[in-house]
């Protein structure tokens, strides 16, 4: 941990990971995926309302995601966090419950507040955001400027909805 500093890359679970915090009271750090995930994900297996608490997304993410990537080893590393999604202020949409996640995606306001500009945020891709867009059917997302849709895309799977998402653990 004392190697680790804010901004660098590492490679963790074959994985190059970008570090947003180091807190050394703890020996933890926040780490995000460098890039997002080659294969695009629908955020939900439905197109219904739904939160991060319980769509499909964040389910995979929790199970298979972690079993398929990580070692038993690196698995012990990753810490349970209680995750807070913020509601959509702007569409007055809940962020739903508190959640317990080892592995996550970021909201609009992290990724704000670690990657303050649009060209630091651009990737080409489009990329989900765990908050509420416009509906409650819609998740925010990256667009491939850099710049953050606050209404959101349909979170189902129905019109091949699948964008590409960067991992959060700690």
């Amino acid at each position: 941990m004392k190697d680790l500093k804010v901004g660098t890359v590492i490679t963790f679970a074959n994985m190059e990971w970008k570090v947003l915090e180091v807190n050394e009271a703890d020996h933890t750090a926040l780490l995000i995926t460098d890039k997002p995930l080659s294969e695009p994900h629908p955020y939900h297996e439905f197109c219904e309302a739904i939160t991060w608490e319980k769509c499909s997304l964040r389910k995979w993410l929790n199970s298979n995601f972690i079993s398929e990537n990580f070692t038993d080893e690196e698995k012990t590393m990753l810490v349970e966090c209680v995750i807070h999604t913020p509601d959509n202020k702007i569409y007055n949409r809940l962020g739903g419950n508190p959640t317990k996640d080892k592995v996550w995606i970021p909201s609009s306001e992290e990724i704000e507040k670690y990657f303050p500009t649009n060209e630091e945020r651009a990737n080409g891709q489009f990329t989900w955001l765990r908050d509420p867009g416009f509906y409650q059917f819609r998740a925010n997302c990256i667009r491939k400027d850099g710049s953050i849709s606050r209404s959101g895309d349909s979170v189902g799977n129905r019109n091949s909805v699948f964008l590409t998402v960067r991992i959060v653990i700690n």
